[in-house]
C-alpha cells in the first residue's frame, strides 16, 4: 500500500514538475519574443528618423525632426490642422493625427512665452502642483533650463524642458509616453544661426594627452602647465590682461569627485548663495554649482571620464560660451 502511495506521488510531482518547466520555457519565450519586438521596433524608429522631415522656426531660432507624413500644427480647427509657420509661438506634433478629432491625443508641443522670469521661477508658479523634488535645474545648449520626467501615462507629466533663451522662454513638452514623440522631442536644439555668440571664429583648444577640446574667443591667449603632481591647468585671458584667469579648466587625477566638489562649494558658500544641479558635457553627466558671486566666477563645473576629474570655472556668460563648443576627441 506504501509503494502504490509513493508511486502516485512520484507521478504527482513529475506532472507538476512538467508543467512548471513548460510554464517557464513558454513565459521565457513571450518575455525574449517581447524584447526582440521592442529592439526592432527601435531599430526601426531608429533607421526611420534618418529620413524624417526638420522644422525650422526662423524667428526664435530653433528646430526638430519629425515622421515625414506628420504635420508640425499651430492649432486645429473643426477637422483641420493648422500648420506651422517659421515664426509660429506654438508648434506641435501629435503622435496619431486623426486622435485630434476625437480623443485625447499624445503630444509633442513647443510653445514660446514671452517671459522673464527664470525657468524655475516659471515653473514653480505655472504648475504649483508639481512637486519640487521633480523640477531638476540643467544647462541646455549654454542655456539655464529646468526640466520634469514624470510618468509615462496619458494626463500626466511626462516630459517638459523650460529654457531661457534670450528676453523670452521655450517650453517644451510631451504628455506621454511615445516612441516617436520621445525621438522628436530628443531631436529638439537651436540653430546654429540663432546663436547667441557666433563661435565659428574662435580658436580651437585641443589636448591629445587628456582627449578634449573646446572654443575660446580668438582675441584671447592660454597658460597651461602642470600644477602640483595631481593637476594639468589651462587659464584663459583677454589679449593684454594677465593675473587671475578670466576662465580655468582643470584635469585632475587621484582625488575624489565628491571631496574636490565639497572643498570647493565650502569656499563659497559661507560668504555666497550656491545652487547646485545636474549638467551634461558631451554626454557626460556633471554638477554644477552656480554661486551668486559678483565680480569673480559664478559658474564651477564638475565631471569625470576615463579616470579623470574636469573642472571648468568662469563667468555665466562666458561658461555658457565655452561650454557647448566642449568635446571628448578619444
Amino acid at each position: 500500500m506504501n509503494f502504490r502511495k509513493d508511486i502516485t506521488f512520484l507521478i504527482i510531482t513529475f506532472i507538476v514538475a512538467l508543467l512548471a518547466i513548460g510554464g517557464y520555457v513558454i513565459s521565457n519565450k513571450i518575455v525574449k519574443n517581447k524584447a526582440q519586438n521592442i529592439e526592432q521596433t527601435s531599430s526601426t524608429i531608429q533607421n526611420e528618423i534618418a529620413n524624417w522631415k526638420t522644422y525650422q522656426n526662423e524667428k526664435y531660432g530653433f528646430e526638430f525632426k519629425y515622421p515625414a507624413d506628420h504635420t508640425p500644427y499651430s492649432t486645429v480647427k473643426a477637422d483641420t490642422l493648422i500648420p506651422a509657420l517659421s515664426e509660429s509661438t506654438h508648434v506641435s506634433i501629435a503622435e496619431n493625427e486623426a486622435a485630434l478629432f476625437c480623443c485625447e491625443p499624445i503630444t509633442f508641443n513647443v510653445r514660446v512665452l514671452n517671459e522673464s522670469a527664470s525657468p524655475y521661477d516659471w515653473i514653480t508658479k505655472s504648475k504649483p502642483a508639481l512637486p519640487k523634488e521633480k523640477i531638476i535645474k540643467i544647462i541646455f545648449l549654454g542655456r539655464e533650463a529646468v526640466e520634469v520626467i514624470g510618468a509615462g501615462n496619458l494626463g500626466e507629466n511626462y516630459k517638459i524642458l523650460v529654457i531661457k533663451d534670450g528676453d523670452h522662454l521655450v517650453v517644451i513638452s510631451q504628455n506621454a509616453q511615445s516612441e516617436i514623440l520621445d525621438s522628436v522631442f530628443s531631436s529638439f536644439k537651436f540653430s546654429d544661426s540663432k546663436s547667441s555668440v557666433d563661435t565659428s571664429s574662435w580658436k580651437t583648444y585641443q589636448n591629445d594627452k587628456y582627449g578634449f577640446e573646446f572654443k575660446y574667443p580668438a582675441t584671447w591667449y592660454y597658460n597651461q602647465g602642470f600644477r602640483g603632481d595631481t593637476q594639468y591647468l589651462i587659464c584663459l585671458n583677454p589679449l593684454g590682461s594677465s593675473g587671475d584667469c578670466t576662465a580655468v579648466l582643470t584635469v585632475n587625477w587621484n582625488v575624489d569627485f565628491e571631496d574636490r566638489l565639497n572643498a570647493m562649494k565650502s569656499l563659497f558658500i559661507e560668504k555666497y548663495s550656491v545652487e547646485e544641479s545636474i549638467i551634461q558635457v558631451d554626454g557626460v553627466d556633471g554638477k554644477l554649482l552656480k554661486i551668486n558671486n559678483p565680480g569673480g566666477f559664478t559658474r564651477l563645473l564638475f565631471w569625470e571620464k576615463g579616470g579623470y576629474l574636469y573642472n571648468l570655472q568662469a563667468t555665466e556668460d562666458l561658461f555658457s560660451q565655452i561650454l557647448p563648443t566642449f568635446k571628448f576627441i578619444k
